[in-house]
């Protein structure tokens, strides 16, 4: 996992560049998220950082109706719905984690999350407009090759996850 596609570093003078490939249905991402979601925030408020989740389908299921690939696809549909609901969809659906303990969501839960930040996201989600983009993410992503999630980088350096990430990462993004 020494680097995977566009995870360079930073533009001269600009925000450095966080790339995260998770997976909905992974309690380590779900723990990331928790842990890290104000900071990756408060970096993109503060123009420190651009974020870039990679929401990769690895574990799919026929015991959790593929819940990977169907909640990848409905945060994509927020997406295109309401781009600024994007991060707090992801963050959402990893908060339920705990909840469904890797049983996933129904559509209908994630359809009502979505609306709950004001995206409709019903049509989107019924159609699977975004199963092949999904798909498409999840196969690049083995090509690469990412072996789990989350994988992390940050400037086109690997998280090793042997330090926590706000410890490793804060002198890279804040210089």
């Amino acid at each position: 996992a020494d680097s995977a596609p566009s995870t360079q570093p930073r533009a001269e003078g600009g925000p450095a560049h966080v790339v995260v490939y998770a997976d909905f249905n992974c309690v380590h991402c779900a723990a990331f998220e928790q842990e890290n979601a104000a900071l990756l925030e408060g970096w993109l408020a503060d123009g420190k950082a651009t974020v870039e989740y990679r929401i990769v389908d690895f574990l799919s299921a026929p015991n959790n109706q593929n819940f990977s690939a169907r909640a990848a696809n409905a945060a994509y549909c927020v997406a295109e719905q309401a781009p600024e609901q994007y991060d707090p969809f992801v963050t959402d659906v990893f908060g339920a984690y705990e909840g469904h303990g890797g049983k996933g969501l129904s559509d209908d839960e994630l359809a009502q999350r979505a609306e709950a930040l004001g995206a409709d996201v019903s049509d989107c989600m019924e159609q699977d407009t975004y199963r092949p983009a999904v798909a498409y993410t999840t196969q690049k992503a083995k090509a690469a090759p990412i072996q789990g999630t989350p994988t992390v980088y940050v400037d086109g350096q690997w998280w090793s996850g042997e330090q926590a990430f706000q410890d490793w990462a804060s002198p890279i993004v804040e210089g």
